[in-house]
């Protein structure tokens, strides 16, 4: 076997091979449409050519070449139908989308071709005079064609040049590619036909060697380049008929295979996609792209594409997929991206604004709701406060009782339905409770708080709903009693508030039985305003206090007067205090045998209209009022101005002897209750340079009883800083004898009613002598000095020398002296007055 021959019979083999490579390759495809069936087909038949042209080549048999010979005929009567039909379908597909199944009549004119060439050469229609010649160095079989081979020739390239045409036209509806496609069209289609065409006419050089299925091995290559590069076979022209080349919004369209089949000029532009990328995987063309091949038909999806050469920025798109068909099959998936960057942009600043706005009217709202909130809060607080203050200024805040201001509006009330019907009675009770202020100074200020609020619960509790108990301060209390049927009504009420009060209290260990002194008025024609009728009760209530306390009385109209001369008097004292309009007087305290020993500084009030008011009674409005701590500092100063006025005299010297004379200032219970009390006395005397010997006070039993353990405290201190204490009126109070060892008194004073009496000759107080020599006797047993107040005759004087009397004062020995007479006695000699 010669090279030549095997060389020829190896191309042929790897024509075979070629085509049949393309067949099944199409057919792994799951093929698109009915062109590419058909092409398929084409290269099948070409394949079996050429493979059956190689085997005849190689077998050395006349019987045997001429049995592959007629094998061949099946091949080459089936190619031109195939062509004709392929060209046909294909370009339908382009231009409709849809294509038909060729006539069976084009097969009829092949058939019979294939059947012919068995008959060969017994009939010799196709074939004639067959036998071997060697050309060459190849063995074939030589022959004459026949008839209907010429007629089938014919037929064949008719078909053959109408299925190009078709082929052509619809290749041109591709643009650029379609150019591309129609060159290696022409090729592929020239090439086989050509040959078969010098084969044919006798002008191949080896007359009994058919070129023409060699020339299929560049046909099939053409078609490989097509199918690659050039996208030959693909759903261009699906494409076409959904958008047109110009079309603004980009579109794709995608096999069922994923690749890229077809990008119009805005896809390009948008996704930067070059010419060559069709047939490319979809993957190859981004992560955006990739992520929508799993869109179905109708289905919409935004996306954001990065920038581009095109465009700097970001893009957004709106890509929809929308399904290709052919026939009722889905052949691949066209995108068509919409660009909605600028809608997109729209929204996105309507957008903005819009959140900006709600922001704004979120942050509006919100401030006003906090705004709303907060005006509600103070509106509540302030309606809160203001019922607070409203509350707090009508009640009392320890008791919770109304105070004065609503007992007044109450009593205006009660006093207009008593002016519209006098049946209206009403009356009122001004209650002050005696002794309050002991309860404040021996158990403190909360025991008199709980004082208060226990017996302001008393008087609400023994009271009906329709009265008023109120508190006008301190321990003051008032009760409106209104709408009563009768005046009588009213003593009841007064027994009921007695009764309730005798009830003792407990505080703290001890229990305290509470004293009322009430003040009682009633109404009665031609009563004046709320202002009259409880100053009037208050008249009456101090009237009851006046009296001995504990008890209630019905105010009288008298009572007005003494209250106004009362009130009179307070101020007119008030005004002497502050302008000296109080003088000093000076009672002598002897020896028994005459000589001074002393001076009991008393105070004198001279009213400018009313003339001498005595002691009696202006201490006692002092003490009322508040005003007896101003007058006992006044009179403290004043008497220690008069002792330095008279030692700068020369006419006394403080503290020079044992008997040096001394003064002795009353104190007040009062005046020893104060805090600062004792610091006064020191300070005041240290700053006048004077003996604290020369000063001596004198205290009542009464005000030491008020504050015992207090009062005991301070003089305690004075007497042991130097200061002398006496005990005035000794022997009218409660347990003197008991407790005179307990108190730091050098001096004891027998009250003058002791020594009045001493001179009686009524025989129930005969004994009255006795007990003065008593009262001396224990009182030097205990190492006091005793000093017989108001001593007057010489019998008085003489037994108490007897009884042991250390000191004596009265008017048997002088009257009290104001100073000039004080500084004209000491200047003359010794007082005035019997002496031993």
């Amino acid at each position: 076997m010669n090279s030549s021959l095997v060389l020829v019979a190896g191309f042929l083999f790897a024509t075979a091979i070629l085509a049949g490579i393309l067949f099944i390759y199409l057919l792994a495809r799951n093929i698109d449409s009915r062109s590419a069936s058909f092409i398929a087909f084409l290269m099948g038949a070409s394949s079996m050519w050429a493979a059956l042209n190689g085997f005849e080549y190689l077998v050395p048999e006349f019987n045997q070449k001429l049995l592959m010979a007629n094998l061949q005929y099946m091949a080459i009567a089936a190619i031109p139908v195939i062509w004709y039909s392929f060209g046909k379908s294909y370009n339908q597909e382009e231009r409709t989308g849809t294509s038909d199944n060729p006539r069976l009549a084009i097969w009829i004119v092949p058939a019979i071709t294939a059947l012919l060439v068995w008959f060969d050469p017994s009939l010799g229609l196709v074939r004639d005079n067959l036998h071997l010649e060697q050309q060459g160095g190849f063995v074939m079989i030589a022959k004459e064609f026949g008839p209907w081979f010429w007629f089938h020739s014919l037929y064949s390239y008719v078909l053959i040049i109408a299925g190009t045409v078709f082929i052509l036209r619809g290749a041109g509806a591709r643009g650029w590619t379609g150019r591309m496609q129609q060159v290696t069209l022409l090729i592929g289609a020239l090439l086989p036909t050509g040959a078969n065409l010098v084969y044919i006419l006798g002008l191949f050089p080896l007359k009994t060697v058919d070129p023409t299925p060699l020339a299929f091995s560049i046909t099939g290559a053409l078609l490989v380049v097509n199918l690659t590069s050039f996208r030959f076979l693909a759903l261009v022209s699906v494409a076409r008929a959904e958008a047109m080349e110009n079309l603004q919004d980009a579109l794709l369209v995608f096999d069922r295979h994923s690749m890229l089949a077809y990008a119009n000029k805005a896809a390009k532009t948008a996704l930067d996609i070059p010419s060559l990328a069709l047939g490319d995987k979809i993957r190859k063309l981004g992560p955006v792209l990739t992520s929508l091949t799993d869109l179905v038909d109708g289905e919409e999806r935004e996306l954001v594409l990065a920038a581009s050469a095109a465009f700097p920025g970001p893009r957004s798109y709106v890509a929809r997929a929308s399904a290709v068909v052919q026939g009722k099959r889905s052949v691949g998936l066209a995108l068509l991206l919409h660009d909605i960057t600028r809608r997109t942009q729209a929204e996105n600043a309507l957008k903005e604004l819009n959140q900006r706005l709600e922001d704004r009217i979120s942050e509006r709202t919100k401030t006003l709701e906090e705004t709303n909130t907060q005006l509600t809060r103070e509106l509540e607080h302030r309606t809160r406060a203001e019922r607070q203050l409203t509350y707090s200024a009508l009640h009392d805040p320890l008791t919770a009782l109304p105070n004065r201001s609503l007992l007044l509006s109450r009593i205006e009330q009660a006093i207009a339905r008593y002016r519209r019907d006098p049946a209206q009675v009403f009356g009122l009770l001004y209650i002050d409770f005696d002794g309050f202020k002991d309860v404040n100074d021996i158990y403190g200020h909360d025991a008199g708080d709980t004082f208060l609020c226990e017996v302001a619960g008393r008087l609400r509790r023994c009271m009906r709903d329709v009265d008023t108990v109120a508190r006008l301060g301190g321990d003051e209390f008032v009760v409106l009693l209104d709408g009563l049927r009768n005046p009588d009504e009213i003593a009841n009420a007064v027994e009921r508030v007695m009764e309730d009060l005798s009830v003792p209290l407990p505080i703290g260990k001890d229990a305290v039985v509470p004293s009322a002194s009430i003040g009682i008025l009633a109404s009665r024609p031609g009563i004046g305003d709320a202002q009259e009728v409880l100053r009037n009760a208050d008249i009456a209530m101090y009237c009851a206090k006046n009296q001995g306390k504990n008890r209630s009385i019905h105010f009288e109209d008298d009572m007005l007067a003494q209250f106004v001369e009362r009130n009179r008097l307070t101020n007119d004292l008030r005004a002497a205090i502050r302008s000296n309009g109080i003088s000093l007087a000076f009672q002598p305290i002897v020896h028994p045998n005459g000589r001074s020993a002393g001076w009991e500084v008393l105070a004198r009030w001279k009213h400018p209209v009313l003339g001498h008011i005595g002691p009696d009674r202006f201490i006692r409005i002092a003490e009322e009022s508040g005003l007896i701590v101003p007058l006992g500092t006044f009179v403290f100063l004043e008497t220690l101005k008069t002792i330095v006025s008279l030692r700068d005299a020369g006419l006394i010297v403080p503290g020079a002897l044992e008997n040096a004379p001394f003064f002795a200032v009353n104190v007040s219970a009062i005046q020893l209750a104060q805090p600062d009390f004792a610091e006064l006395v020191l300070s005041s005397i240290d700053r006048f340079s004077l003996p604290r010997s020369v000063l001596h006070l004198e205290i009542t039993e009464s005000a030491i009883i008020t504050n015992r353990e207090a009062a005991i405290a301070i003089l305690d201190r004075l007497s042991a800083d130097g200061i002398s204490i006496k005990l005035d009126d000794f022997g009218t109070g409660y347990s003197s004898l008991g407790y005179l060892d307990r108190i730091p008194v050098d001096t004891v004073k027998v009250d003058r009613s002791f020594i009045i009496r001493m001179d009686s000759k009524d025989p129930d107080i005969h004994d009255s002598a006795n007990l003065v020599k008593g009262i001396i006797s224990l009182s030097h047993e205990l190492g006091k000095t005793v000093i017989a107040e108001g001593v007057e005759t010489p019998e008085q004087v003489e037994k108490l020398v007897d009884f042991g009397c250390d000191l004596i004062q009265g008017y048997y020995f002088g009257k009290p002296m104001d100073t000039e007479a004080l500084t004209a006695s000491l200047r003359t000699g010794p007082a005035s007055g019997a002496g031993f």
